[in-house]
């Protein structure tokens, strides 16, 4: 006689480890990562504290679907529709990262800032979080006019942007003014190749951030800052023994170099006051960067409000069917 016994299973433990979520890429299946989707979100414009929560929100409500398998878009969708009910501006900005940005080609990002202040790094920052792949630096654009131009031709290029002035004869100017003559000396010549960069990228329907000392409001063609593909920053450190600091780590790492920030630093500093009052008068936003992670947060957040108000301004409710008809 043989007794056989069977053994339920129980659902309960399977409900308390419920089968992971993957999703589908193009190197194949992966877990779902929600640290993964709050980097993403960062990139709509949100503080990497809130963007991790919001993700959690959101994998509770995947976790609850009935699939497996997601792809990229399945996911994207969902955080559209999870922020449509809460913040429908969001859910447009989901949506448009989803895309890869596509709707908001062709784009260019400029941020302006003086030496030192950490704009290369905040620029590098906002281009990872919002999935732009092309950046350059106004630095490098003159390191190429270096090789065109030589030396006796235009003296000023090949030096720092703060004491291009040693190339010229200042002798006849106050001694304040002398820096910012030789900064806009090497600015002008520099800005041939900006332009230059700011064109092509428009014509090639790209999307693309320059960063650099170079970019100076009142200097840039009028025509190229009021372009509704162009977003400019003016970004800018107050707090004085910041900006002291961090030239003092970047002189130290430079060693070997010959640079002296420091020894230059009352210059470095006034012609971040000439930038500030030149982004004053041209009504370009001006950005404090004394926090990294809080000014990263702004500057994506300014260049979301800004592009989106350029492209797709509002439109009053009875024009909306028309406008999505058209659309379709």
């Amino acid at each position: 006689m043989y007794i056989i016994i069977t053994m339920e299973k129980k659902p309960e433990k399977e409900a308390k480890n419920p089968s992971p979520k993957m999703v589908e890429t193009g190197h194949g299946l992966i877990p779902f990562s929600v640290g993964y989707l709050s980097t993403t979100l960062q990139g709509i414009g949100i503080a990497a504290e809130r963007a991790y929560q919001d993700a959690w929100k959101i994998f509770r409500k995947i976790r609850r679907d009935p699939k497996i398998n997601f792809s990229s878009e399945d996911v994207m969708s969902l955080a559209t529709d999870w922020y449509e009910t809460k913040e429908p501006n969001l859910a447009r900005r989901v949506e448009i990262i989803a895309k890869d940005l596509l709707p908001l080609r062709p784009m260019v990002i400029l941020l302006g800032g003086v030496t030192g202040i950490g704009k290369s790094t905040l620029a590098q920052t906002v281009a990872n979080r919002m999935g732009i792949h092309s950046l350059i630096g106004t630095d490098l654009i003159r390191e190429i006019l270096r090789v065109t131009l030589s030396h006796d031709l235009m003296p000023t290029l090949h030096t720092s942007s703060y004491v291009a002035y040693e190339k010229l004869n200042t002798s006849f100017l106050p001694s304040l003014s002398q820096s910012l003559v030789g900064f806009e000396e090497q600015v002008r010549t520099v800005l041939v190749g900006v332009e230059a960069a700011i064109q092509q990228a428009i014509l090639d329907d790209e999307i693309i951030l320059i960063e650099g000392v170079h970019l100076v409001p009142g200097l840039l063609r009028k025509e190229v800052i009021d372009d509704p593909r162009v977003v400019f920053l003016q970004l800018f450190l107050e707090n004085e023994e910041k900006h002291h600091s961090r030239l003092s780590r970047r002189e130290k790492k430079a060693e070997g170099r010959g640079i002296k920030y420091l020894e230059h630093f009352d210059d470095i500093r006034l012609i971040q006051e000439y930038l500030v009052q030149h982004a004053e008068e041209e009504n370009v936003p001006i950005i404090d960067i004394a926090n990294n992670e809080k000014a990263s947060t702004k500057i994506i957040n300014l260049i979301w409000e800004i592009v989106l108000s350029k492209k797709f301004p509002i439109i009053e409710e009875e024009d909306e069917i028309t406008e999505i008809e058209n659309e379709n």
